[in-house]
């Protein structure tokens, strides 16, 4: 088993506090999709209901979460 570095704990607990602070997601996956699509897309100023339409992340999908 392959330990964490610093930098992967740090942002494995900020996504943590980040979904607990997002309650519309159940699952933190679910959250993560959302959240690394809105922070790749911060540049176009999008609102959160624009960038979840573009979220298609499922099983079986090829590796694609959003469009």
């Amino acid at each position: 088993m392959s330990r964490l570095t610093n930098t992967q704990i740090l942002l494995n607990e900020y996504l943590a506090q980040e979904h607990k602070e997002n309650s519309q997601y159940a699952r933190e996956s679910d959250f993560f999709e959302f959240f690394s699509a809105s922070q790749i897309l911060k540049d176009y100023d999008l609102n959160d209901e624009e960038i979840e339409g573009g979220v298609c992340g499922a099983g079986a999908d090829g590796g694609c979460d959003c469009i």
